[in-house]
């Protein structure tokens, strides 16, 4: 929960990085996704869209978009840590 002078922030998330998207996919037990972390940076490289939340400089969710990015899209993955 955000206290006063905390500040949230939802940007495109543009680059990935395995430190901090591997521990939020193992904190809600998408371990399929962690299993094969090549295929999942692939995954986030090759995604129409994907918004990152921040506080204060700390990833606390992610939303996905995949698909033919003519016709066809569709939310892969809403995470959030649990806290």
């Amino acid at each position: 929960m955000a206290e006063s002078g905390d500040e949230m922030e939802i940007k495109e998330y543009t680059e990935y990085r395995a430190e901090e998207i591997l521990p939020l996919y193992t904190a809600v037990s998408r371990t399929a996704y962690t299993e094969n972390a090549a295929a999942l940076e692939q995954g986030y490289r090759h995604s129409l869209l994907v918004l990152a939340v921040y506080e204060n400089g700390k990833l606390l969710g992610v939303v996905r978009a995949v698909g033919d990015g003519f016709t066809v899209v569709l939310v892969q993955d809403i995470l959030v840590y649990p806290e």
